[in-house]
């Protein structure tokens, strides 16, 4: 009886977990669960970095490779290996730059994968960040990305140039002035002083940008030459008291073109060596002259549009909308080109080598009139600006759609340029800094 007495006694004094000790238990799992979490993503971490780290350094290995049968790099990133591409872990996007008009060549590739970008480039190993100019630590950058980029010295910008890749940039301060060069992209520039009056206005480059043409700014009838990118000028004495409105260059720096704002058109057919006028143009009062890199085609905007498929012997005049035009631009080779109005909201295009023009229906509607326009070699990729406080439209479908780029603010544009691939910009606001903007 005391034995039973006993055990009930002893089963009766039984009790299970307190609350304290259920919160001490809770407390506990849950710093073992943060604490294998965060082991974990720090062990999932360093495998992508691992990854990243993998595919760029692949990927440099496979840039030399095929540097050895041309002596340069790819130009594109689709190009890389006989057209396969750059090699990539699923998750990896890349974003490639190409240096092909310096000795040696050079590249910069970044390669990023779930938010963590490193880089390489020809002579170093994959480090982490970025190269210049590119969008780090996000898989999707956004598909415009602009930097205005501060010159000492310097408050506004006139015109710009550039060379179809980008790599060399050529700009003037607003209303004229010494010019300056940059060969890295835009990130740093170089003030330099050609010869003649030493101050420069309009801008045009050929396609490796080594050869630049120049008007002067003021009325000496100079035009400036470069054959070296920008850095050491010839100044050549036309007819003193002429002013310029615009000047062209072809693809391969041959044949140069200036347009005076009142007379013919003078031609050059030895990178600016010699001048002669083209009588056949008519003497007018000339705003707006382009030609075609390939040197085919050559427009010009004088009152009407003219256009001449033989180096200026003759001309022909053409039906376009009729508003004065302040901005002309063309492809590669001629097939496509578009003026942009300077008044009103109208750019035109032309589908057919300039014979033939019509209004893009889908032009955003501004205040003032355009300025400047520039188009890729193909003709499919576009920016225009307005030509007081406006913001930069771009188009990657022709003009048949438009994107305000309102990040830039709205501004007075007067020039602007863009890399054959349509993935690098030059901008030049008539106040504030330079920009550079960059399609991923």
């Amino acid at each position: 009886m005391n034995i039973l007495s006993t055990r009930y006694a002893y089963n009766t004094t039984r009790r299970g977990f307190t609350i304290v000790e259920l919160l001490i238990v809770i407390v506990v799992i849950g710093i073992l669960a943060a604490l294998t979490i965060v082991s974990y993503n720090g062990v999932k971490r360093k495998a992508i970095i691992t990854t990243i780290i993998s595919d760029l350094s692949h990927s440099a290995q496979q840039m030399a490779i095929d540097r050895v049968s041309t002596d340069q790099f790819p130009a594109t990133a689709a190009a890389v290996n006989g057209g396969l591409g750059l090699p990539a872990s699923p998750g990896t996007t890349y974003q490639f730059t190409v240096n092909n008009t310096v000795t040696p060549p050079t590249f910069c590739i970044t390669g990023t994968n779930s938010l963590i970008s490193y880089f390489v480039t020809q002579d170093s190993v994959p480090a982490v960040g970025a190269c210049p100019g590119d969008v780090a630590g996000t898989s999707n950058p956004p598909q415009y990305a602009w930097t205005s980029v501060p010159v000492s010295g310097v408050s506004g910008w006139g015109s710009v140039a550039m060379s179809s890749t980008g790599s060399i940039m050529v700009a003037t301060p607003s209303g004229g002035g010494k010019p300056y060069v940059s060969t890295d992209f835009g990130a740093t520039w170089t003030l330099h002083a050609p010869g003649g009056s030493g101050y420069l206005a309009r801008l045009a480059i050929s396609s490796n940008g080594l050869t630049v043409l120049s008007t002067d700014q003021f009325s000496s009838g100079y035009l400036n030459t470069s054959v070296d990118g920008g850095i050491n000028w010839d100044n050549h004495p036309t007819v003193n008291g002429t002013t310029w409105a615009d000047v062209a260059v072809s693809g391969d720096g041959v044949n140069l073109i200036a347009a005076p704002t009142s007379g013919y058109l003078y031609f050059s057919a030895n990178s600016g060596s010699t001048w002669a006028t083209k009588t056949s143009s008519g003497s007018r009062s000339w705003g707006l002259v382009g030609i075609s890199k390939t040197g085919n085609y050559i427009t010009a905007y004088g009152g009407s549009v003219y256009t001449s498929t033989n180096l200026g012997t003759s001309w022909t005049s053409r039906t376009a909308p009729n508003v004065a035009w302040k901005g002309l631009a063309m492809s590669d080779d001629g097939s496509k080109q578009y003026l942009a109005a300077s008044t009103g909201s109208v750019v035109a295009k032309s589908s057919d080598y300039g014979v033939t023009w019509s209004a893009l229906p889908n032009v955003p509607v501004i205040a003032f009139g355009w300025a400047p326009i520039a188009t890729s070699a193909d003709g499919t990729k576009l920016i225009v600006g307005g030509s007081y406080s406006e913001y930069l439209y771009t188009s990657s479908d022709s003009g048949n759609t438009w994107t305000a780029q309102t990040s830039l603010g709205k501004k007075s544009w007067k020039s602007l340029t863009m890399s054959g691939d349509g993935t690098r910009f030059l901008a030049a606001p008539s106040s504030g800094d330079i920009v550079v903007g960059r399609f991923n």
